[in-house]
């Protein structure tokens, strides 16, 4: 007897596995996700500025700025034929202004990382002027 019902249990855990996917299914296939499909998101600007005022191609170098209120907080120089950074400065003094504004704060090494790929990245692709490029981009995005 002791099988019989251990069977049955197993019986039924299959069946209610079973009933739930298909469940899931039906869900799926109705579409209801489309509350999932709508919806906006509000990007409100920390005020903090990464500039490139530097890109020169031949040498493979780039400068990047990481600012707030028209204050340079840290620079980074980026030899991309070298693979190498310099930096001078640092986001750290930031934090205070920031935690006051409820803004969540990058690190250093999070702006260094940023601005390295995109040195990467305009190199790579021969942009030598970075609000050039930024505007013909937005430009190109559909309206």
């Amino acid at each position: 007897m002791h099988k019989v019902s251990k069977n049955i249990a197993t019986f039924i855990l299959i069946v209610t596995v079973l009933m739930n996917v298909w469940t899931i299914f039906e869900f799926m296939k109705r579409k209801s996700f489309g509350f999932l499909k709508s919806g906006y998101t509000i990007y409100k600007s920390t005020g903090i500025k990464i500039n490139y005022p530097h890109i020169n191609l031949k040498k493979k170098q780039f400068i990047g700025t990481v600012q707030y209120e028209n204050r340079i907080y840290m620079t980074v120089l980026v030899d991309v034929q070298s693979n190498t950074y310099t930096v001078k400065g640092s986001v750290e003094n930031i934090l205070p202004i920031i935690k006051e504004k409820a803004y969540e704060q990058m690190t250093d090494s999070e702006y260094i990382d940023h601005i390295n790929y995109k040195a990467h990245f305009f190199v790579q692709n021969n942009i030598s002027d970075f609000n050039k490029y930024h505007q013909e981009f937005i430009q190109s995005l559909p309206s």
